[in-house]
């Protein structure tokens, strides 16, 4: 019996060393790919990609690709990743900031109702 052939393994450093147009590579599925001389030929243009990774799992899967993607991707593969992927910062805090500005907006339009209507007395 033959030893399997040696797989490369990759973390998120690794991802962070090639992460420009010019050496992109992404996780998919706990595999990852150089997409580097792919960008240009995506029918979606090359943002699809790069603003979607460095893990593109979701949105490759999500999406629905044809058979021949997968067929390129085997071309592609460098090996398997063997961290959690590099995520984009949350933008849960973005979500919060609104909420309380927004808040703070309807309190002090209440605020003006009441302090200028007849309900707390005469007009400012």
């Amino acid at each position: 019996m033959n030893p399997p052939p040696h797989v490369w393994e990759f973390n998120a450093s690794d991802l962070l060393l090639h992460n420009t147009p010019d050496d992109y590579w992404v996780v998919l599925d706990g595999k990852v790919y150089d997409v580097t001389l792919f960008l240009d030929l995506h029918p979606a243009g090359r943002n699809i990609i790069i603003d979607n990774g460095p893990d593109i799992t979701r949105g490759f899967l999500g999406i629905g690709h044809p058979e021949r993607a997968y067929d390129y991707l085997s071309d592609l593969v460098l090996g398997d990743f063997k961290e959690d992927p590099v995520q984009e910062p949350t933008t849960a805090h973005r979500y919060n900031l609104l909420y309380w500005a927004t808040l703070g907006l309807l309190l002090g339009l209440f605020a003006y109702h009441c302090a200028t209507s007849r309900l707390w007395g005469a007009p400012i």
